[in-house]
């Protein structure tokens, strides 16, 4: 399997997991936790499948696109 193989199939597992949770937590109250932005992929997928949620991010160090730091 070759390097962009590997990176397909780790970004396509991100994002059914992230669909799998959405799903789970469908109807229930709560916010998001996520431990770790890294370059704000995964935040910008949980805000477009769970826009209704407060959402909170918690890194050492904030590197991620501009695009996907939220307030």
């Amino acid at each position: 399997m070759t390097r962009l193989d590997l990176a397909i199939a780790r970004l396509l597992v991100q994002r059914v997991c992230l669909g799998f949770a959405a799903a789970v937590l469908l109807g229930r109250p709560g916010c998001v936790l996520e431990l770790g932005l890294g370059n704000g992929r995964d935040s910008d997928r949980i805000r477009s499948l769970m826009p209704e949620r407060r959402i909170c991010v918690f890194d050492r160090r904030i590197a991620a696109h501009v695009d996907t730091i939220s307030p």
